[in-house]
């Protein structure tokens, strides 16, 4: 299981090669599983399940355009984590 701090440097990376990746699925499949990996150290209740399961529903919808917009989100999802 990957802790808080790995899954942060994660996101990190991933916000500063989304412009570079010339493999856009790659890049979706991967921000998915760190949407899981999140998913392993949430907390489990209604208001965070719902909150992932619409991120999940974000990644599969993925574009350039709106992969900061993920990141952002999914990065203060995780700072809010206690």
């Amino acid at each position: 299981m990957k802790t808080k701090n790995a899954i942060s440097a994660q996101l990190a990376s991933y916000e500063k090669s989304y412009e570079e990746t010339n493999d856009f699925e790659t890049f979706k499949t991967n921000i998915y599983s760190t949407i899981q990996d999140i998913e392993t150290i949430t907390p489990i209740n209604p208001v965070n399940s719902s909150y992932l399961f619409q991120k999940k529903l974000d990644c599969e919808n993925l574009d350039r355009n709106s992969a900061p917009s993920l990141l952002a989100s999914l990065k203060n999802f995780l700072e809010r984590l206690d």
